[in-house]
């Protein structure tokens, strides 16, 4: 009778687990030769964009991989995978960094999923940037930014449907676009940024 009531706990426990697995929001974020994957949960769409120029970055505590996309009207994507160091992990929430990161004065949730992320951000410069932020991890964050409002929130509701909540409903300002590749990039990845502002810090297990 006590193995079978023990039995029943685990099999509970595991039916909970389950349960609970398959409710979390599930997303990704990736490019390939055919442009980018947004998904989320079971609904994905394809920004179409072809490669243009890429670059990486790298840094003692950090890898940056830049890639400069261009779409079919003219309007140029980056889109961004800054990796840690093994021995290193971020420091901050998804909108700390996201700020930290464009050196912006701030960053707006216009729609979140678990680990997908829909900013505008506010540049010094009093314009907006429309990024698309993923974090799967501590240690890997992936971005892709450039989108005229239209766009954006065509996204958001793509992924969100009916029931998508805007944190923070439309953009303050019309966002940031650019055809010339010479002005795209807007991160600021850099030694003072990762080092002296603690963007980055010694991981948590070890």
């Amino acid at each position: 009778m006590k193995t079978l009531i023990i039995l029943i706990g685990i099999a509970a426990v595991g039916a909970l687990f389950i349960w609970y697995v398959s409710t979390r929001d599930t997303s990704s974020l990736m490019s390939d030769k055919d442009g980018v994957h947004v998904a989320l949960n079971k609904k994905s769409i394809l920004i179409k964009a072809g490669p243009v120029k890429e670059e990486s970055l790298k840094f003692p505590t950090l890898n940056v991989q830049q890639s400069i996309l261009r779409q079919k009207d003219g309007n140029l994507l980056v889109f961004e995978e800054a990796e840690t160091d093994d021995m290193y992990q971020y420091n901050f929430s998804a909108s700390k960094t996201v700020q930290m990161v464009f050196d912006a004065d701030g960053a707006s949730v216009l729609f979140q999923a678990n680990n997908l992320y829909f900013f505008t951000v506010s540049m010094k410069d009093r314009k907006s940037i429309n990024v698309i932020f993923r974090q799967s991890d501590d240690q890997k964050l992936t971005m892709i930014y450039g989108f005229n409002d239209a766009e954006f929130m065509n996204i958001i509701k793509t992924l969100g449907g009916p029931e998508a909540r805007s944190h923070g409903g439309e953009s303050a300002y019309s966002g940031f676009v650019a055809d010339d590749q010479n002005s795209v990039v807007k991160t600021k990845w850099g030694i003072t940024l990762n080092d002296v502002d603690s963007l980055i810090v010694p991981s948590d297990i070890h």
